[in-house]
């Protein structure tokens, strides 16, 4: 089996190396190629770096090139994304930046990536969610057309979390007609719920789920959300995770992106707690 992994970046690069080390050591049964969208305005091309993105760990603007020299260096695919796909004026940039590079990537694939068709699956992957023990993909997607950890609506409604959304190449022939949009007013992709509703068709296997949305986000449930052996401090949620596929992978979730990686946000307390979390969540690898 063929996975294409596809991940956005933008401020996050050095996540990209716990990324190549985990698939590495823990995809049993299948061959892999990972794709890296580069999300980070190039400023020596013209790029207008009007939402001031830095590096989370140190603050640098060269967040470009960074991304740049650690695709590189991890041998991943790197594909540039365009800025002008963006509205510069809106509420939530990280989301809405994220549901933008995927509706360009999925629309655009068969240009930018044409050998796609090679694959047997392809993963979009949050930046910051690692594979942490043994997987068999050949196992757990045989007979799928569609995986993930599920987000319920309501008792019938729910889409795929966009974190780790497997789609068959093969037998999903209209993919292009998946949408990231925030139709539903949860977070990134819930319009995927009217795409599984206009094919009921596919199979779909169930990664994990949350039991609805805002209401149950923050609250640890021990398979779904779990959280770090961290102390108090004025924001209980810092210390939560997310936990997929019976624990076998982790998502760091919330935060880890625009929350600690513009220059707007690198105040008070916010770096510090990151680099608290990330050091404690690493120990999930060792």
């Amino acid at each position: 089996m063929k996975i294409l992994f596809v991940s956005s970046y933008v401020n996050n690069a050095h996540y990209m190396d716990l990324t190549k080390q985990t698939l590495d050591k823990y995809l049993m049964d299948c061959s892999y190629s990972f794709i890296c969208l580069n999300d980070a305005p190039n400023t020596k091309e013209g790029d207008d770096n009007y939402l001031h993105i830095c590096d989370m760990l140190t603050g640098e603007s060269n967040c470009y090139e960074k991304i740049v020299e650690y695709a590189t260096k991890n041998t991943f695919f790197h594909i540039k994304i365009p800025q002008s796909i963006h509205r510069r004026n809106q509420i939530n940039h990280s989301s809405q930046r994220h549901i933008e590079n995927l509706n360009w990537f999925n629309t655009s694939i068969q240009r930018l990536y044409p050998s796609y068709t090679e694959y047997d699956y392809i993963c979009h992957i949050d930046s910051d969610a690692f594979f942490c023990k043994p997987v068999y993909l050949q196992s757990e997607l045989s007979g799928y057309d569609l995986a993930g950890p599920l987000i319920y609506m309501n008792a019938s409604k729910y889409y795929i979390h966009t974190g780790l959304f497997f789609i068959n190449i093969k037998t999903v022939v209209n993919m292009q007609e998946i949408r990231w949009d925030n139709t539903q007013q949860m977070d990134t992709g819930s319009d995927i719920c009217n795409f599984i509703a206009k094919n009921p068709h596919y199979t779909i296997k169930k990664m994990g789920h949350y039991d609805g949305y805002r209401e149950c986000l923050n609250i640890p449930n021990d398979h779904t959300i779990i959280s770090l052996d961290l102390p108090d401090m004025d924001d209980p949620n810092y210390k939560l995770v997310d936990t997929w596929m019976n624990k076998s992978v982790v998502h760091f979730r919330a935060g880890s992106c625009f929350g600690v990686g513009s220059l707007k946000h690198r105040i008070g307390t916010r770096t510090a707690k990151y680099e608290i979390k990330y050091a404690k969540f690493l120990e999930l690898f060792s």
